[in-house]
């Protein structure tokens, strides 16, 4: 019975998704030069489905994210946004960090002529349940492939390197589809050029260039 009543629950989740878009996120990181960022993660849920959980909001704001409750057409939902000071505190804010569902790997290798901003980052699909059956876990990942979730990059330079699903803008904004039920492995590369310090050699050079070329 449990069963049975486990696949209709199923089912009737399935339809409520399909009809309604039920579910829709996106994760926005607006990088700086400096390597500095702000973080933007915007979920809407429809009204039907009630409003977003309390907790996860609450545990937003105790990371220390700004959260503001929205309403987007027939959809419920929040803005939570914070300002980072370097690539390693989305580690902190639990987002895209070493648990169950990511991996981050994204780090600022600083130089002297340039800043390379590196982005490697894998989200991990759900764990498998030994204990589903096979029709439950059709039916659950036919409502996790209806959620319209994304990961938006936008940086201060083109990328030199990605595999994002669409790039905008001369390559600056990147965007990737995540796919809930499956891996998703996000890769992108940017070198930000430091022009001041490279003038100043050129200029360095072109003196002492000048200056061995009178005293000869």
């Amino acid at each position: 019975m449990k069963k049975i009543k486990g696949t209709l629950l199923c089912g009737f989740l399935l339809a409520v998704f399909l009809l309604t878009g039920c579910m829709k996120g996106e994760v926005t990181l607006d990088m700086a030069r400096d390597g500095s960022a702000q973080l933007k993660y915007k979920v809407l849920v429809a009204a039907i489905m009630g409003q977003p959980a309390k907790e996860e909001i609450k545990k937003l704001k105790d990371k220390g994210m700004t959260v503001e409750e929205i309403k987007e057409g027939d959809k419920n939902g929040f803005i939570a946004s914070k300002k980072l000071a370097g690539l390693d505190e989305l580690d902190k804010l639990g987002l895209f960090n070493s648990d169950e569902k990511t991996l981050n790997k994204s780090r600022i290798e600083k130089g002297f002529f340039y800043d390379e901003q590196i982005f490697d980052i894998l989200y991990k699909g759900p764990k498998e349940d030994p204990k589903i059956n096979p029709e439950e876990k059709k039916q659950r990942d036919k409502i996790l492939s209806a959620v319209d979730f994304s990961f938006a990059l936008n940086l201060p330079v083109a990328a030199a390197t990605n595999n994002a699903d669409s790039a905008l803008n001369g390559g600056k904004n990147l965007v990737w589809k995540l796919k809930m039920v499956e891996d998703t492995h996000i890769k992108a590369t940017a070198k930000v050029w430091h022009w001041g310090n490279i003038l100043l050699v050129a200029a360095i050079a072109a003196g002492a260039g000048l200056w061995y070329y009178k005293k000869k």
